[in-house]
C-alpha cells in the first residue's frame, strides 16, 4: 500500500477554461450576428422602398397608357380652340380644323396631344411628371434626352422598360420608361414616317418623386436599429452572466482540488493514517466530481431561464402587429435562441440519460404528420442548398401510434439534420416500414437516407459516442456533437437500437427502430373524398429516381396508379382520352425539357401541378398548381380531391337535393366565422339546404363582439382570419363566459391539430373543403347533444317508417359514381363489425364516452349507405351511453349483430357499374 501510495504524485492543476476569453468570443460573434442582421433588414428596407416607388410608377404608366389607347380607339376628339389648346401644328391631316354650324371653331386633338395635356395637367397636381417622347417625334417637345433614347433603342431588342434615380428641381425621382407600340389608329398620324401595326412607335416616362418613400425608408431603418440594439444588451447581459457563475464554479471546483493536495500531503507523515486518509480523499474527490455534475446541471437550468425568456418575448412579440422585415427579424433571433436551447437540452438529456432519469411519455401519434412536422423544420435548408427531401410510409404502418412523440421527433431531427448539413446535392429520403408485427405490438424501422459525401471509415468506429463527429472540423459550426450519441440512447430507451451503412463519397443510411402499439383513430370524413381518386392515374416528370417510389408509397392507400413520364410527346401519348388529367412536375425538369407554362399551352386538357423548391422564383399563370418541396401527401392529396370533385360536379350536373331539414329537427342559432368570401358563400348555401339561416362575418374581431351580444349555439370558426385568428376568438369567447360549442373550419386535419383545438375549447373539426355531409353530420350530432342538455328525451321523426335500405339513398350514392357506392359498400361492411366490438369492449370498460363517439361513427357509416334501421338503432345506443346506460346498451348488441347481417345481405345484392 505504501509503495503505491507514494508512486501517486500530485500534478499542477490542469488548466482552467479561459472565461473571460470564450466571453469575450461570444460577445463577438454576438455582435458579428447582430450587425449581420442589422446590414441584411436594412438592404432589404432600401430594396422594399424601390420596389414601391416602381410599382407605383408602373401604376401610372399603366394609367397612362390606359388614357392613349381609350384615344388611340376613337381617334382624337375635337374641343374649342383655346390659349391651353391652340392647333396642333405638328398634325397634318384633313379637316384638323373645323367650323360648326353654329360658327364654333374647334381643333381637332389626336391621342398624342390629349395625353400630352393630361400629363401636364398630372405633374401640375400631384407633382408626378409624365412624358412622351419618339426618335422620330412629330412635335420636337417630344424629342428624347439621352437617357430616353438609349432606352427606346434598348425597346427595339425586346426590353420592356428602363428605370432609374433622377433630379428634378433638386429633389430624387424614380423615372420610368416603358415603350409604346404602333396600334391602328396611330397609323392615321404616323404611317407616313414609315411604322407599321406593331413597331415600337416611342414611350411613355413616368417620374415618381421619392421624398415620401425615402421618409418611410428611414423610420423603418430606425425602428430595425432600435430593435437589434434592445436584442444585443440581451444578449450580452446574457453571456456576462454565464461568465461570471462560470467563473465562480470553476474557482470553487479549484478550492476542493487543493484540499485533494493537502489531504495528500498528510496522508505521507504516517503509512498507519495513509489507508483512512485515502479513503477520506476519495470520499471528498467523488463528492467533487457530484458538485462539479450538479453545477453543469444547475448552469445549464440557469442557462434556460433567460434564454427561454428571450424566446417567450420574442414569440409574443410575433404575436403583435409587425411589417414583414421585423418578423423576418424576429423568427432569426428565435431561430438562433432555439438552436442554442437544443444543444443545451442535449447536454439535460444526457445528464439524464446517464442518471437514468429520462421518462417516456406516450402519446397517439400521426406518423404521417411527425413526418411532415420533421421535413418542414428542413424544408429551407434543403431548398438553400437545392435538396429534395422526400418521406414515405409503408402502408403497413397504421395511421396513429402510441409513441413519446418529442422523443421520436428528437431522434428524426438529429439524423435528418445531419444529412441537411452535409448533403450539397441529389436527396434525403425519409422512409418507415413495419419489421415486426404481433397483436397490437410492432416495431418499425425508420431510414434517412442521403447522397453527401459519406462518413470516413476511421469515423465510423465511435461515432455514436458523446462529443465526436464524423468530421471534427466542423464542430464549431454543426453543433455539440451529442446528437448521435442521445439518438443512440433514446431508440434503446423506446425498445430498439440504431445502426448506419456508409463508404466516403457514396452517401450514408442511417436506420434506427422502436417498439411501440397501435392507437386508437377516429374515423374521418375526409377517407370518403379520397375514395374519388381510387383508380385515377397520376402522372410525374422527375429527374429524381427515388420520386416514383415516394410517390407511390404516399398514393399507395387511395389505390391511385402513378406512371411516370419522360417527354412532352410520352405525356401527349398516354393521356390521349382521358379528361383532365393529373399530371406532377418536379421542377427542376431534366435539362432540354419545356417550362411548365410552355408544356401546358401545349396540352391544353393538362392542368400542370409544378412542385417547386421552397423560396424558388415563379410565375405560375392560371394553368398551372404550385405546391412547395418537400412534397406532403396532405397537400397532394387536398388538391387532386378538389380537382376531382370539380370533374365530378361537371360530369354529373345538378345532383338531387337529397339534404334533410336539419333545422325543424335541431333548430339552432349559427354563427359562421370565415373570412374567404367563396368558403362563406359556400357555408351558408349548404346552411340553407339544411334549414338553417346563420350570421356571418369574415374577421375574428367582429365574430367576438357577435358572440358576446347573442346567444349562439353553434360557432363555425374558420382557423385563419384577418384582425383576429380563429383560435384567439375562441379563448377571447370562452373567457367571457360564453360556452357555445364552437366548431373549428381549417385544412388542417392532422391528429396534432385535432388535439390543439380541443385544448383551447374547440369541441368538433369540419375540414375543407367544405362538404354537405360533414356539416350535416356535424349539425345532426351537437344538435342532438344540445337537446339532451336541454332535457328532451327524444327527436322528431320523419313521418314515414324507416327502411333497412333507403331505395333513394343508394340510388343518389350510384349516381355520384359506382366506384363510389362500391367504397361506400365495403367501407360500410368491413368496419361496421369492428365498430360493434368496440362498442361491447367499451361497455366492459365502463368507457361511456367512448362508447357515445363510436355508436356515433356507427351511425354515420349507416346513413351514408341509407341503412336506416341501423342508424336509428346506433342512435338510441348512442343516446343510452350519453346518459351511462351501458347495460342496455349491451342488450341491445344481439338486435344490432343481426340487423346489420339482413342489411348488409341485402346490400350485397345491389348491382353497379364500375
Amino acid at each position: 500500500m505504501s509503495s503505491k501510495l507514494n508512486q501517486i504524485r500530485f500534478t499542477a492543476p490542469p488548466r482552467r477554461p479561459p472565461v473571460k476569453l470564450f466571453a469575450f468570443l461570444a460577445a463577438a460573434l454576438w455582435s458579428l450576428v447582430i450587425l449581420t442582421s442589422l446590414h441584411i433588414n436594412v438592404s432589404h428596407e432600401k430594396r422594399v422602398t424601390l420596389d414601391l416607388a416602381l410599382h407605383a410608377a408602373r401604376a401610372a404608366y399603366f394609367k397612362d397608357l390606359a388614357f392613349r389607347h381609350w384615344a388611340t380607339e376613337h381617334g382624337g376628339v375635337y374641343v374649342p380652340i383655346t390659349e391651353r389648346t391652340p392647333p396642333n401644328p405638328y398634325l397634318k391631316v384633313p379637316e384638323r380644323d373645323v367650323v360648326t354650324p353654329s360658327g364654333k371653331k374647334l381643333t381637332l386633338m389626336n391621342p398624342a396631344y390629349m395625353l400630352r395635356q393630361v400629363l401636364n395637367e398630372y405633374s401640375e397636381i400631384f407633382g408626378v411628371y409624365g412624358k412622351i417622347t419618339s426618335l422620330k417625334p412629330l412635335n420636337p417637345a417630344n424629342a428624347p434626352d439621352e437617357w430616353e433614347k438609349r432606352a427606346l433603342e434598348s425597346f427595339d431588342q425586346g426590353k420592356t422598360e428602363e428605370y432609374g434615380i433622377t433630379s428634378i428641381e433638386g429633389k430624387p425621382f424614380l423615372k420610368l420608361i416603358k415603350p409604346l407600340f404602333v396600334a391602328q389608329g396611330c397609323l392615321k398620324c404616323h404611317s407616313h414616317q414609315g411604322y407599321h401595326l406593331g413597331d415600337v412607335r416611342g414611350a411613355i416616362a413616368v417620374s415618381i418623386p421619392l421624398e415620401d418613400y425615402y421618409t418611410v425608408e428611414e423610420r423603418s431603418i430606425f425602428e430595425n436599429q432600435r430593435t437589434h440594439l434592445i436584442f444585443y444588451l440581451l444578449g450580452l447581459i446574457t453571456i456576462g452572466l454565464f461568465a461570471w457563475r462560470s467563473q465562480s464554479g470553476f474557482n470553487q471546483i479549484e478550492q476542493y482540488e487543493k484540499e485533494l493536495a493537502n489531504q495528500h500531503d498528510h496522508l505521507e507523515e504516517q503509512v498507519a493514517l495513509r489507508t483512512r486518509e485515502y479513503e477520506e480523499a476519495k470520499q471528498e474527490a467523488e463528492n467533487a466530481v457530484a458538485i462539479k455534475s450538479g453545477f453543469l446541471a444547475n448552469m445549464s437550468h440557469e442557462i434556460r431561464t433567460p434564454l427561454s425568456g428571450v424566446i417567450g418575448v420574442a414569440r409574443l412579440c410575433a404575436e403583435t402587429e409587425l411589417s414583414s422585415e421585423q418578423r423576418e427579424y424576429l423568427d432569426t433571433i428565435t431561430y438562433s435562441s432555439e438552436y442554442l436551447l437544443m444543444i443545451i437540452n442535449e447536454v439535460l438529456d444526457l445528464s439524464k440519460l446517464e442518471a437514468g432519469k429520462l421518462e417516456l411519455v406516450e402519446s397517439p401519434t400521426d406518423l404521417g404528420g411527425l413526418l411532415e412536422e420533421v421535413a418542414d423544420m428542413f424544408a429551407l435548408k434543403a431548398a438553400e442548398r437545392r435538396v429534395d427531401l422526400f418521406y414515405s410510409v409503408d402502408q403497413r404502418v397504421p395511421k396513429a401510434i402510441l409513441v413519446d412523440k418529442a422523443r421520436l421527433k428528437q431522434i428524426l431531427i438529429n439524423l435528418v439534420g445531419n444529412s441537411v448539413k452535409f448533403t450539397n446535392k441529389g436527396y434525403i429520403y425519409i422512409e418507415v416500414e413495419v419489421t415486426k408485427k404481433q397483436h397490437q405490438g410492432m416495431e418499425l424501422l425508420f431510414k434517412v437516407t442521403d447522397t453527401g459525401p459519406g462518413i470516413p471509415y476511421e469515423a465510423q468506429a465511435n461515432l455514436f459516442d458523446a462529443y465526436v463527429q464524423a468530421q471534427p472540423q466542423v464542430k464549431a459550426q454543426f453543433g455539440s456533437g451529442l446528437g448521435l450519441h442521445i439518438s443512440k440512447q433514446l431508440s434503446i430507451l423506446m425498445g430498439g437500437q440504431i445502426w448506419f451503412k456508409s463508404e466516403l463519397g457514396q452517401g450514408a443510411v442511417f436506420c434506427f427502430s422502436i417498439q411501440t402499439r397501435l392507437a386508437p383513430v377516429p374515423s374521418e370524413p375526409v377517407r370518403l373524398r379520397l375514395a374519388q381518386l381510387e383508380g385515377r392515374k397520376l402522372y410525374y416528370w422527375s429527374a429524381n429516381p427515388v420520386f416514383g417510389r415516394c410517390l407511390e408509397l404516399m398514393l399507395q392507400t387511395v389505390k391511385m396508379e402513378v406512371v411516370p413520364v419522360f417527354s412532352l410527346v410520352e405525356i401527349e401519348d398516354k393521356t390521349r382520352g382521358e379528361k383532365e388529367p393529373f399530371l406532377l412536375l418536379d421542377i427542376p425538369l431534366p435539362a432540354g425539357s419545356p417550362e411548365p407554362a410552355s408544356l401546358a399551352r401545349s396540352l391544353p386538357h393538362i392542368k400542370p401541378i409544378c412542385l417547386y423548391f421552397l423560396g424558388a422564383h415563379q410565375r405560375a399563370g392560371s394553368e398551372i398548381s404550385v405546391l412547395k418541396k418537400p412534397l406532403r401527401a396532405s397537400k397532394l392529396l387536398a388538391l387532386l380531391c378538389q380537382r376531382q370533385s370539380t370533374q365530378i360536379e361537371e360530369e354529373t350536373g345538378k345532383k338531387e337535393d337529397i339534404l334533410p331539414n336539419l333545422a325543424a329537427i335541431y333548430p339552432m342559432k349559427i354563427l359562421l366565422a370565415e373570412d374567404d368570401y367563396v368558403n362563406q358563400m359556400l357555408a351558408t348555401k349548404i346552411f340553407e339546404r339544411l334549414g338553417y339561416r346563420v350570421d356571418h362575418t369574415d374577421n375574428g374581431i367582429a365574430a367576438v363582439e357577435m358572440a358576446l351580444k347573442r346567444d349562439y349555439d353553434l360557432i363555425f370558426m374558420d382557423i385563419r382570419m384577418p384582425k383576429l385568428d380563429g383560435m384567439e376568438a375562441t379563448k377571447r369567447i370562452l373567457g367571457a363566459g360564453k360556452n357555445p360549442i364552437i366548431v373549428a373550419m381549417t385544412a388542417n386535419v392532422m391528429l396534432n391539430d385535432r388535439e390543439l383545438y380541443q385544448q383551447i375549447g374547440m369541441k368538433d373539426l369540419v375540414s375543407k373543403p367544405i362538404l354537405p355531409s360533414d356539416l350535416g353530420s356535424v349539425l345532426s350530432y351537437w344538435g342532438r347533444t344540445i337537446k339532451k342538455h336541454q332535457h328532451l328525451s327524444h327527436v322528431a321523426l320523419p313521418e314515414r317508417d324507416p327502411q333497412l335500405l333507403n331505395p333513394k339513398v343508394i340510388h343518389s350514392r350510384i349516381r355520384v359514381g359506382g366506384f363510389f357506392f362500391d367504397h361506400l359498400r365495403t367501407h360500410f361492411l368491413d368496419d361496421l363489425p369492428n365498430l360493434i366490438e368496440q362498442i361491447e369492449q367499451t361497455c366492459y370498460q365502463g368507457d361511456d364516452v367512448s362508447c357515445m363517439r363510436i355508436a356515433h361513427q356507427a351511425k354515420g357509416l349507416a346513413d351514408n349507405i341509407g341503412a336506416e334501421l341501423l342508424a336509428g338503432l346506433c342512435f338510441e345506443l348512442e343516446v343510452l351511453a350519453s346518459e351511462n346506460h351501458l347495460y342496455k346498451v349491451e342488450a341491445h348488441l344481439l338486435e344490432m349483430r343481426d340487423l346489420f347481417s339482413k342489411t348488409a345481405e341485402q346490400l350485397r345484392q345491389v348491382e353497379v357499374d364500375l
